[in-house]
């Protein structure tokens, strides 16, 4: 079976037709060259900046190519940016600010509206009631320029309830790796000897050049090992597949750490020098034997122990961690369990490890001493708080639904689609419904939009300058800075100058002095000495420093003790297990015999995001409820059948799509569907990180009849 039909296995020959279509579309031969123009840039699409070369005729994009020179993608281009001149040029751009009123929406002039939303602000800060006022940055735009100059105008104004999507992505990830080493690590597949895909799943997700590298070190003879209860498209290239039952990573990756520590397959002396906690974690895990885990996961313990033992002899071992392990009730922990596995195998910060990443100094934007009160759920998830510095969405939905522990007066989101994104539908719309002032700000009339009072019509990335930081995802130390392609369409703006100029009205200029986004950018990367002229000169990217393995020799891990802290003393203070703990027993009965994973991906989708453009909508036209063949013999149901599926806190109707991929007792739908999260809610969550469960939510399916 070659590549392109072993990517397909889960596509319909339809989709596959679209695919090879709009690779024909950008490989089609430039005519009348002298009218067509090149202009190098990163894409926002997802948050890797991919280096792509846009050409342009007479104005308009039409196609899109990849820069080889880019560390992100080395010259590839996911389906997106191959669907960019269709998403960009699409008829459902906003245009212009709108107005909702009782006959429907008016178009209004840019000073009408931020009038209107200054009014808002300037009586509720007379008032002292900053507090009641919060803003929100989803995954629709340009992530962290846009992201720290929302916090800079959230602390000015003197809110402390600036939020993110980091309160449902990512994040969890990121405590279990500082908590236990400092800092956020990323796998190196290109020097690995062995790959784990651990609840994810390369190709599907945001970012292919992740696929590429799974393949070019399989060709030179890497192992990879596979654990994911969904479909996953590397499942045929697996030398191990591990199917665990949703919701018992923790207890598969405690038993990995039972296998290694009880056949000393660790690295004793990293671990004696560099850790501590040892002899706590060895005590831990010592339940967890393979016969034990089995029970918990229903992977064979055979599997187990050959997965662990691959892992931790064929070094070195890399491990690439998937987001369905954060949206569990025990995210945090299972991710503190990964990275001790990095630890004691001695894989952490080596080529061909999981390298610690490094970021570009940059100037600090925030000024919370002007803020006013404690940001919502900063006390209940401290650790969150600590990294962050930011309110928590799941509690700011309270406050926004329930007026707990105050009420949100004021929303201002941008680029996010709570009505569809959220857990818990039917409690987002009366949070909504409650508020005295909500705008969105947005590229397109969003599901959440259509419930706004103010509508602003934001650029998309073609039409701002931009910077993408590497070092934090992918590890290289390299810094690419995005160029304004094409001016915004008719009134659309940046986002950052929109808020800048809503700061002006409010008597904040001072604080944002920059005539345009490229000077805002010069000013932010200055700490780092790097100048935009000699990033020009470069191709539009520069390495910003050499990547030095095992870096903790000089200067030790971020942690309060130096070391890597197997056992946690800050999470015992919190009232926490300083140690991984699976104590969690999935209940399934007779009513909900069950579990539905909400988060199954398909590449043409970033969440909510372009199931409106018709190329990328055929990759899938209707939400799709996945169910193995022996879970669908028991149930009476085949392909294409229509059937209820039910949790405790709702039903849909939904479409069954058989898939051999995913585990027996489990059914799994693409995230980002309209409707699907009214079966979700916040009632279950991890206690660390606040996250939801998002992965393992006890179900039940009834055939229409």
């Amino acid at each position: 079976m070659d590549e392109l039909q072993f990517f397909n296995n889960y596509t319909t020959i339809y989709q596959k037709f679209i695919r090879k279509l709009l690779v024909l579309i950008n490989r089609r031969p430039i005519l009348e060259e002298g009218s067509v123009r090149k202009v190098r840039t990163i894409c926002e699409l997802c948050f890797y900046y991919c280096g792509i070369d846009v050409y342009l005729k007479d104005g308009d994009v039409i196609r899109v190519s990849g820069v080889k020179e880019n560390p992100s993608n080395r010259g590839e281009v996911c389906m997106k940016a191959k669907a960019l001149p269709e998403i960009h040029h699409s008829p459902g751009r906003l245009r212009h600010p709108l107005i909702h009123e009782a006959d429907g929406w008016r178009r209004a002039s840019w000073d009408e509206a931020l009038d209107m939303i200054a009014s808002k602000l300037r009586e509720l800060k007379g008032e002292r009631e900053e507090r009641k006022v919060a803003i929100f940055q989803g995954v629709g735009v340009g992530h962290h320029l846009v992201k720290w100059f929302m916090m800079r105008f959230a602390d000015l104004y003197g809110t402390p309830n600036f939020s993110s999507v980091s309160s449902i992505s990512y994040l969890s990830r990121a405590i279990g790796h500082i908590l236990t080493y400092g800092d956020v690590s990323a796998p190196r597949f290109e020097e690995t000897n062995c790959m784990v895909l651990w609840g994810s799943d390369p190709y599907a997700t945001l970012y292919p050049r992740w696929g590429s590298r799974v393949l070019e070190a399989k060709r030179r003879g890497a192992k990879l090992i596979i654990i994911d209860p969904g479909p996953n498209h590397f499942a045929d290239r697996a030398d191990l597949l591990l199917q665990p039952l949703p919701g018992t990573d923790l207890a598969l990756a405690l038993g990995f750490i039972n296998v290694i520590i009880t056949k000393g397959l660790h690295d004793e002396g990293f671990v004696d020098r560099w850790t501590i906690g040892f002899e706590e974690l060895k005590e831990r895990v010592a339940v967890y034997t393979p016969e034990f885990v089995e029970k918990m996961t229903t992977v064979p313990k055979e599997k187990i122990e050959e997965a662990a033992r691959m892992y931790a002899t064929l070094k070195p071992s890399s491990i690439l961690q998937g987001a369905g392990i954060e949206l569990q009730l025990d995210g945090v922990q299972t991710s503190r369990a990964l990275a001790i596995l990095h630890a004691i195998t001695g894989n952490l910060d080596v080529k061909g490890g999981n390298m610690l990443g490094v970021r570009l100094p940059m100037l600090m934007l925030r000024f919370t001493d002007r803020v006013n009160g404690e940001p919502l759920g900063g006390s209940e998830f401290p650790f969150f708080y600590e990294i962050e510095r930011s309110a928590h969405m799941r509690n700011m939905i309270d406050a926004m639904a329930e007026g707990k522990p105050y009420p949100v007066k004021v929303l201002i989101l941008a680029g996010g689609n709570p009505m569809v994104t959220w857990p818990d539908t039917r409690k987002v719309r009366r949070a909504l419904a409650n508020l005295e002032l909500f705008v969105v700000i947005d590229v397109f009339m969003t599901e959440t939009a259509k419930l706004a009072h103010i509508v602003l019509p934001a650029a998309d990335f073609l039409e701002r300058p931009a910077i993408g930081d590497y070092g934090h995802y992918i590890a290289p130390p390299y810094v690419a800075i995005g160029k304004e392609v094409v001016p915004p369409l008719e009134e659309a703006k940046p986002d950052i100058m929109i808020f800048a100029e809503l700061a002006r009205k409010l008597g904040m200029s001072e604080y944002f002095p920059w005539k345009d986004l490229r000077e805002a950018i010069r000013a932010v990367i200055g700490p780092s000495g790097i100048k935009l002229e000699e990033v020009d000169r470069q191709g539009g990217g520069i390495y910003y420093s050499e990547k030095r393995f095992k870096g903790y020799e000089d200067v030790g891990f971020k942690t309060p003790s130096g070391k890597i802290e197997l056992y946690s003393k800050r999470l015992e203070e919190a009232g926490q297990d300083p140690i991984p703990r699976y104590g969690r027993k999935i209940a399934l009965d007779g009513r909900y015999p069950l579990l539905l994973i909400t988060g199954l991906k398909r590449q043409g989708y970033v969440s909510s995001q372009f199931r409106n453009i018709p190329a990328l909508r055929s990759l899938e036209q209707e939400p799709l409820l996945y169910v193995n063949p022996q879970t669908a013999q028991r149930y009476d149901i085949k392909d294409g059948d229509l059937v209820i599926l039910r949790t405790v806190n709702a039903e849909r109707e939904i479409k069954v799509k058989l898939s051999r991929y995913i585990h027996p007792n489990a059914v799994g739908v693409v995230s980002g569907w309209s409707g699907i999260n009214e079966l979700t809610d916040w009632n279950d969550y991890d206690p660390i990180s606040g996250f939801p469960n998002l992965r393992a939510i006890t179900c039940n399916i009834d055939k229409k009849q």
